[in-house]
């Protein structure tokens, strides 16, 4: 399968979601972008990894990578291989003795760790081609002012459960919304959003 690099553009914290962060991701060389919400120990993890700061005592991360320097075993590659009902699922491949070894992980483990040891992450392209959010793309007609009011309430709302509270809203709504979303830089929304389309898709 045809993969896609992608490099950590930063994180922020997810809005009406305690301890929760959204992890964006952007495609190399390309202007989509993939927000995946992620916890807080693992946003600790990368923040620290990407500052380049030591901790006063290892974290669990910072444990792995050093464990791993002592077996002189390296981690080679992310790969961000499936996405089912929303979540993703990854694979880090290591090299151990000169020879892969590859296991499942979360994708904030696999990413975190991936920081660690400078090692790329790529995605399935079919998952970015249906999930990617094209951050240069803009909405073809003006915005009205009920598609407006409709986005101030659902970026200040806390997010529900599942995706019901939008089932009254058209898919050009949607649309729209999840463009402004994008133009705010509101990753956690626009991949709400992003998600009721894709969920109306496979209906």
């Amino acid at each position: 399968m045809e993969k896609i690099k992608l490099n950590i553009l930063g994180l922020t914290a997810a809005k009406g979601a305690q301890q929760a962060y959204a992890l964006i991701l952007e495609e190399e060389g390309g202007p989509r972008r993939l927000p995946i919400i992620i916890g807080a120990p693992e946003a600790q993890a990368i923040a620290i990894a990407l500052e380049d700061i030591q901790p006063p005592r290892p974290l669990t991360h910072n444990l792995f990578k050093t464990f791993m320097d002592i077996v002189d075993a390296q981690v080679t590659e992310i790969y961000i291989y499936k996405m089912e009902k929303g979540v993703f699922f990854a694979e880090i491949t290591f090299n151990v003795n000169d020879a892969p070894v590859v296991l499942d992980a979360r994708p904030s483990d696999a990413i975190a760790l991936a920081v660690q040891f400078k090692a790329p992450i790529f995605i399935n392209k079919e998952i970015m081609d249906d999930v990617g959010i094209d951050f240069n793309k803009k909405t073809a007609e003006k915005k009205t002012a009920s598609t407006t009011d409709t986005a101030e309430e659902l970026t200040t709302e806390e997010p529900a459960d599942d995706a019901s509270d939008l089932s009254s809203y058209s898919d050009e709504d949607l649309y729209e919304l999840m463009q402004m979303a994008i133009n705010e830089e509101n990753y956690e929304l626009a991949a709400r959003l992003r998600d009721e389309l894709n969920k109306r898709k496979e209906s």
